[in-house]
């Protein structure tokens, strides 16, 4: 790539990275904070694309990436290719984002009115969360015991890929964190235990658990994952006081993830790998994976839904591999056996992952970047409207995890993580909201019997009331 080539690649770049930033800007003038799911939606779409292209750019440690644009025979064409996707995504997202209402994450506002959380004068809904929370213990701490073990017998000091039967206490052991985030949110919504510095320290016990239970995984994302339902769902009830537990939960949070680079950065050879450059280009940044979808393009033509429908077959294939004893063949690929088998030679390899963007370009071109980030931005909007007008406390659990998982499990992961996330990790939470309306529905049946009951007393009475009154009226019919 020529010096001119070079600027004109960098300038355009430059304009999309301040397009991002204008959104949050928008963002933050409609709803008076940043705290929005949208905003957090923009940010890791801006540091994923438009913040890791100028990185690619700009970083010497050539070599370090999956992909490299800028060295390679064809990295003009598939840069120039990269560069209209990142631009038709920002479009997209930035576009839709800004014409949808934004709604606040801490205050609940919607419109103008104040939909706060609703927390229960009973203690009913903390008893269910509690005890709830309390059931999942055993069996996530017993997985968590199985995968540490088997860490320990590999010698991985991060588990990347689990064989044979133990794959199931992979996602059973994210189960502690819904144990833990469930048992806190109860206790922080018990009427009497209201104190702003105890509900500060339950959450910050609860996220230091949740690390200690994901330290075998080795993962940032995951982490993020993992604990930001927590902290929006507390944000909810603290309201204006959130800066209480934001500011030492994200210290806690960037201590741990600087902890777990740390912790990945002594299986490589070169300490450079784990620059702040090269964090941006190709750790997290997913600009270079784009012009490998361009390339997977010229070499094989558009993929046609193939990763997207592989994806969607992760979770029925999940089932019959527990049902069945033949295993379950298929001919469609997963975005990351892509990845391996073009950029490692092997299919198995499974650990590149391309991010959405990049997959959305390998099945349709960059139009299928502009509909599928139009729609992800679209999901999220209203995920989040659901969050915030929740009044209970399991619904907005709920709908918090489901915007996460759309942010993060999406443009900086691949398709198929969406389901994986929502299903197996996140089976405590689509069962929450259930019981949850079971027991308000029980408790409403309970009120309305007791409300009747009360009603046939006082009528009788009242009926008893005016025959006595009548015959006290009438001392001459009493007479005959």
């Amino acid at each position: 790539m020529n010096d001119v080539s070079a600027a004109l690649c960098l300038s355009l770049l430059v304009v999309l990275n301040i397009i991002c930033l204008s959104t949050l800007v928008v963002i933050k003038r409609k709803r008076a904070t940043l705290v929005t799911f949208q905003s957090l939606l923009v940010l890791v779409f801006w540091t994923s694309v438009p913040v890791s292209g100028v990185a690619h750019m700009i970083n010497d440690d050539r070599g370090l990436g999956f992909y490299n644009l800028v060295d390679s025979l064809a990295g003009n064409v598939d840069f120039i290719r990269a560069l209209l996707a990142a631009t038709a995504g920002t479009i997209a997202i930035c576009g839709t984002v800004s014409f949808m209402p934004s709604v606040s994450v801490t205050t609940g506002e919607v419109d103008g009115n104040l939909r706060a959380l609703q927390v229960e004068q009973t203690n009913g809904t903390s008893l269910l969360l509690i005890g709830f929370g309390t059931m999942l213990l055993v069996p996530s701490v017993f997985s968590i015991i199985k995968i540490k073990t088997y860490a320990e017998s590999t010698g991985m000091a991060r588990v990347t890929l689990i064989e044979g039967g133990a794959a199931k206490y992979a996602f059973m052991s994210h189960w502690f964190a819904w144990a833990a985030t469930f048992i806190a949110v109860g206790f922080i919504c018990l009427p009497r235990l209201r104190g702003t510095w105890f509900r500060s320290a339950i959450s910050l016990i609860a996220i230091a658990s949740i690390a200690w239970s994901l330290s075998w995984s080795g993962g940032r994302s995951v982490l993020v994952i993992m604990t930001l339902p927590l902290i929006v769902v507390v944000a909810g009830v603290l309201k204006r006081k959130t800066w209480v537990v934001a500011l030492p939960v994200g210290l806690v949070l960037a201590y741990l993830s600087a902890r777990a680079t740390s912790s990945r950065s002594e299986g490589y050879v070169n300490e450079s790998a784990f620059s702040t450059l090269s964090l941006l280009d190709w750790q997290w940044g997913r600009f270079s994976m784009l012009g490998f979808g361009s390339r997977v393009v010229e070499d094989d033509g558009f993929l046609m839904g193939e990763t997207l429908y592989a994806g969607l077959r992760t979770i029925p294939d999940a089932i019959a591999k527990l049902v069945l004893t033949e295993p379950v063949v298929t001919s469609a690929r997963l975005s990351t056996a892509v990845t391996g088998e073009k950029l490692l030679g092997n299919a198995d390899q499974r650990y590149i992952v391309p991010g959405l963007p990049a997959e959305l370009y390998m099945n349709f071109g960059i139009v299928g970047v502009f509909v599928g980030l139009a729609f992800l931005s679209y999901l999220v909007t209203r995920a989040e409207r659901q969050f915030t007008t929740a009044t209970h406390v399991a619904d907005r659990i709920f709908w918090s995890y489901l915007c996460v998982v759309l942010i993060f499990c999406t443009i900086p992961a691949h398709s198929a993580a969406i389901l994986n996330y929502l299903v197996f990790s996140g089976a405590p939470v689509l069962v929450l909201p259930v019981l949850s309306k079971l027991y308000r529905w029980w408790r409403g049946q309970g009120s309305r019997s007791t409300n009747l009951a009360l009603s046939s007393e006082s009528e009788v009475s009242h009926a008893s009331r005016i025959d006595f009154e009548t015959n006290l009226s009438c001392p001459e019919e009493v007479l005959k």
